[in-house]
């Protein structure tokens, strides 16, 4: 670097491999009353959570298993439409 550090820098770096996890796709649908949300399978890592409140990042829980339904090709919950907004995701451990 010449100048004594205030001109432009460059280096190097080999054999470095930049790896991320494609995020899976969560469906919803609705179905009369209910609404279902559908994963891949292959994603048993997840797990499904819910919130009602977006800018509190503590605010988020995990939806109780018994509602899930694993299936050969995807995994799906059907839960009862509340009167409030409420929000899902599936988190990574």
């Amino acid at each position: 670097m010449p100048e004594f550090f205030t001109g432009p820098g460059y280096f190097q770096l080999d054999n470095v491999v930049l790896a991320y996890s494609v995020l899976p796709p969560l469906l919803i649908t609705q179905s009369g009353p209910n609404i279902v949300l559908l994963w891949p399978a292959s994603t048993t890592n997840y797990t499904l959570q819910t919130s009602s409140n977006l800018t509190m990042s503590n605010a988020w829980s995990a939806i109780n298993t018994n509602l899930i339904v694993h299936g050969a090709t995807n995994t799906s919950a059907t839960l009862l439409i509340t009167p409030n907004p409420t929000f899902y995701r599936l988190k990574y451990p």
